[in-house]
């Protein structure tokens, strides 16, 4: 429907604009109106084709794999990551980084392993066994700094790598800093401070996004009756969202104060059993990783509402899924992050170019027009 909507307004704004030029140009009708046409279809085509494009990423512990769906249906495509591949084991956080490859957390063998950004090849051990202490890597996130981030569950800790090389650089954040207990969602909001939730204490603690010094709980223990923080996610600067594994639930709070708004998700809601990780994906609605039940359910982006099963139960082989991911993102389809050109689909580059250059030509002549009559006229 809202596409529809949006194609009615287009073609009345094109003709408008046909009219407009008609009269001023002396140009005939119909060529401005095939110009302005084609302008709005490469626009309109170029938005529709960056959404089919996306894909969802979803690390699967239970067969040792991570898998890719679609984004427009939750069809499984493939093991991106194949079993094992590169040792892998138990793989959590996931990734793409600065050189737009595939980051994997391996919890079994205390790594980061690279993989190919579109084969999905294993490249390297990017984070060797046990670097600086890492000791069960889960969620991991690349800074605004472009180092890699892992919240090393069996310290305590967050450490810091070198997002290059992959050589340990530094403690990120202490050993209960904060009283940090059992690290898991770890995240940078807009402002480039850090966030950690503790799901031993039951709370969401910030620290510096510089430093990694303790700033304050963010969100404090139990707030809102949330039991074992685990996925975070900012929503702008607005809104932030916390699972609650023990409760079933996915709770909203303040993105400024971390004060609790509301219940986002209710108790159960669409199958909801121990969520991990939430996200908001570039169509609006909200995603949320059912660990229970095996599956990812969405939501409405305004009001939690439930809208159904995307990754339907065990689809692809998903086992204890953890982690999800939408790439390219929002950003990334304005060819602005860090995408690799397969990803982008250029593939679909050259036809619309053809169009591209075909509306320049006629619109060109059209403005020469304009202006000749308009100096003509003075």
């Amino acid at each position: 429907m809202r596409n529809i909507i949006r194609t009615r307004r287009d073609h009345i704004t094109i003709k408008l604009l046909a009219r407009h030029f008609t009269e001023r140009s002396g140009i005939g009708g119909a060529a401005a109106t095939w110009a302005l046409a084609a302008l709005f279809i490469l626009s309109f085509s170029t938005n529709t084709h960056a959404q089919s494009q996306v894909r969802i990423y979803l690390s699967s512990p239970g067969t040792n794999e991570v898998l890719r769906y679609k984004s427009g249906n939750g069809e499984f495509i493939d093991a991106f990551v194949t079993a094992g591949s590169g040792g892998l084991q138990a793989p959590s956080g996931i990734s793409f980084g600065p050189d737009s490859n595939f980051y994997v957390a391996s919890e079994g063998t205390d790594e980061v392993l690279r993989y190919d950004r579109n084969s999905g090849d294993f490249i390297d051990v990017f984070v060797t066994a046990g670097s600086g202490g890492l000791d069960v890597p889960g969620f991991i996130v690349f800074g605004p700094d472009d180092n890699l981030y892992v919240a090393s569950v069996g310290t305590n800790e967050v450490l810091r790598y070198d997002g290059e090389t992959g050589e340990f650089m530094d403690v990120f954040v202490t050993a209960g800093s904060g009283g940090l207990d059992t690290p898991s969602g770890i995240t940078f909001s807009v402002e480039g401070e850090f966030f950690v939730s503790s799901v031993g204490t039951n709370e969401v603690l910030r620290y510096d996004g510089s430093t990694g010094s303790f700033v304050e709980v963010f969100v404090a223990s139990g707030s809102g009756g949330l039991d074992g923080p685990r996925g975070i996610t900012f929503h702008g600067t607005t809104n932030f969202y916390v699972s609650s594994i023990n409760t079933n639930e996915v709770l909203k709070y303040d993105a400024g104060t971390g004060e609790f708004i509301e219940v986002f998700v209710t108790a159960g809601s669409g199958g909801l059993d121990s969520p991990l990780g939430v996200t908001f994906a570039p169509d609006g609605w909200f995603y949320a990783v059912s660990r229970g039940s095996n599956q990812v359910i969405r939501y409405a982006g305004t009001n939690g509402q439930f809208l159904g099963s995307f990754i339907t139960p065990g689809s692809g082989g998903l086992s204890d899924p953890t982690v999800i991911l939408f790439f390219p993102s929002k950003a990334v389809q304005a060819l602005g992050g860090n995408c690799s050109l397969a990803e982008a689909g250029t593939h679909a580059v050259f036809p619309w170019f053809l169009i591209t250059l075909f509306a320049l030509l006629i619109i060109t002549r059209l403005f020469y027009k304009l202006f000749t009559n308009s100096g003509e006229s003075m």
